[in-house]
């Protein structure tokens, strides 16, 4: 009779029911604690079976953290190289060129850590928070994130533009289309022709983080820009459920 009903699935999502306990508590891949009758237990778009096993399409989601009990958004990053752009150094002779890179740092990857986990958000598992998975390529399953070689550290559009279509197909692996959320770090899109720190796809899976010289001085400034442009992937406008920016709360 076991063995029967683990030949079922109910709600499709590749776990036999009797292994989805509906306990709220995750303890194995036999043991999950998920819902049988929902493949998305979390509701956090992600399907239990691959927050369980891992993805048809060969992506080791648990082993990178994911929880089907616990709401989890997944991030890729890459950023451009070879940015040699003019500032104003007050300390220095004034106008000047440095090099520099957008590389993300672990430092900007905790704060946004931290922002998501704080949010008052509950989870079938009994937790508040939403847990956040970034790749900036630091190692083990984590060597999606990547540098970019590029001759300015600019975009030259935004999400839309072939510059961005071009160096995401390239660097982007299609086994996690759908899964990941896809952000560059450059200093600038449409070439600098706006002051604009970031853009993203409303909803979607795309997004710019174009910093400036930010990088180097204000990182927490650049963790508080990702948090804000991810917010237009999730369906999240500038007024929350509306446009108009810049309101009190």
């Amino acid at each position: 009779a076991e063995i029967a009903a683990c030949n079922q699935d109910s709600d499709g999502d590749r776990l036999g029911d009797c292994y989805e306990t509906n306990t709220g508590s995750f303890v194995s891949a036999t043991d999950t604690g998920t819902d049988p009758n929902n493949a998305d237990t979390d509701g956090d778009g992600i399907s239990d079976g691959d927050e369980v096993l891992g993805t048809t399409g060969g992506l080791d989601l648990p082993g990178m953290g994911a929880n089907p009990l616990k709401k989890t958004i997944l991030m890729e990053y890459d950023w451009l190289s070879n940015d040699t752009q003019e500032w104003y150094d007050s300390n220095a002779s004034g106008w000047t060129y440095d090099a520099h890179n957008h590389k993300p740092t672990s430092a900007i990857a905790g704060w946004v850590e931290e922002a998501f986990a704080n949010a008052p958000v509950s989870n079938p598992d009994g937790s508040t928070g939403i847990q956040i998975i970034q790749d900036y390529g630091q190692g083990g399953l984590f060597t999606g994130g990547n540098e970019i070689a590029d001759t300015n550290g600019n975009l030259t559009e935004d999400v839309f533009g072939n510059d961005f279509v071009t160096k995401r197909s390239n660097n982007f692996a299609n086994n996690r289309v759908g899964y990941f959320h896809y952000t560059i770090f450059a200093h600038s899109y449409y070439d600098g022709a706006t002051d604009s720190s970031g853009y993203a796809e409303l909803p979607g899976d795309d997004l710019i983080v174009t910093s400036g010289w930010w990088f180097d001085y204000y990182p927490d400034s650049v963790a508080s820009t990702l948090v804000h442009e991810l917010g237009p992937n999730l369906n999240i406008r500038h007024g929350g459920n509306g446009n108009t920016n810049n309101q009190p709360n």
